[in-house]
């Protein structure tokens, strides 16, 4: 490994870490993750919001840094807009998971039919039953593709969204493709840290389970856990995507993403 990047590695790992108040901001990110197993959707909106706020800094060029746990109703918005061009991505890949299962279970609802009817199934509905079976295979197939797909097009797509900061990003394919395209070693090695600091993840928490005490704590840790996995991974897309963007298709500054109302404030002068 080259030592830039080796160095880019432990920035990345550490990053979480630098802030002054990262006690507290993990605190607040592990809380939500905890809270999402009880509490459904809003939780996972506002950290989605919370990761977008991170993307969009990290594309813009700027250093890693945990944001401000502040202004709730943005976070909201952000993460709601990543939130929902996720799942309009996703749909293809529910709708055939649906079929899939459909095909699995069929024959369990077929099967009490001719045993209520007394009649033994001829050749022709076992003929179709294996074409069913087939079926199966050929469904769980593309779902499988589908997989492959979604977990591609997601992160350029997500951060794409979240540096433009509009909804309607998601959805030019053409702008978050080529950057994509001409950084595809980049993403793919966000790719493979986030499954290397997956594993390291679960491997340490794995280790807990061989002390009858410490096992209590695992679900208390797996909160921080998710949490920290979210932020490096996040970064590490961010960064590949900040490397991929060509001058034809600037990120947006952060001056640009103010609301109109402050840049006019900021533009007047004072009164004296």
């Amino acid at each position: 490994m080259k030592p830039n990047v080796t160095e880019a590695v432990k920035t990345l790992l550490k990053f979480p870490f630098q802030d002054p108040k990262w006690g507290t901001k993990l605190l607040i990110g592990a809380v939500l993750v905890f809270a999402n197993a009880i509490i459904p959707l809003l939780p996972a909106i506002l950290l989605t919001g919370y990761i977008a706020r991170l993307m969009r800094s990290t594309a813009r060029g700027n250093d890693p840094a945990l944001p401000e746990w502040d202004d709730w109703g943005g976070l909201l918005r952000d993460g709601f807009r990543l939130w929902a061009a996720s799942f309009l991505y996703a749909l293809p890949l529910v709708a055939m998971m649906l079929f899939s299962i459909g095909f699995i279970y069929g024959p369990m609802f077929l099967m009490p039919i001719f045993e209520m009817e007394g009649t033994s199934p001829d050749g022709g509905f076992v003929a179709l039953l294996i074409l069913w079976e087939l079926g199966i295979f050929f469904f769980i197939g593309i779902s499988m593709l589908l997989v492959a797909v979604y977990a591609v097009v997601l992160p350029p797509m997500m951060v794409h969204t979240a540096a433009r900061n509009e909804f309607s990003a998601a959805f030019k394919i053409g702008e978050w493709w080529g950057i994509l395209r001409r950084n595809l070693a980049g993403f793919l090695a966000a790719a493979i840290l986030t499954v290397g600091i997956y594993s390291a993840l679960i491997f340490g928490v794995q280790l807990l389970y061989m002390t009858i005490f410490l096992c209590l704590f695992i679900p208390l840790l797996i909160s921080p856990v998710v949490f920290y996995l979210c932020l490096t991974s996040s970064v590490a897309f961010a960064q590949a995507y900040q490397a991929g963007s060509p001058a034809s298709l600037p990120v947006e500054s952060a001056e640009a993403a103010q609301p109109t109302e402050s840049r006019l404030e900021d533009s007047q002068p004072p009164v004296e």
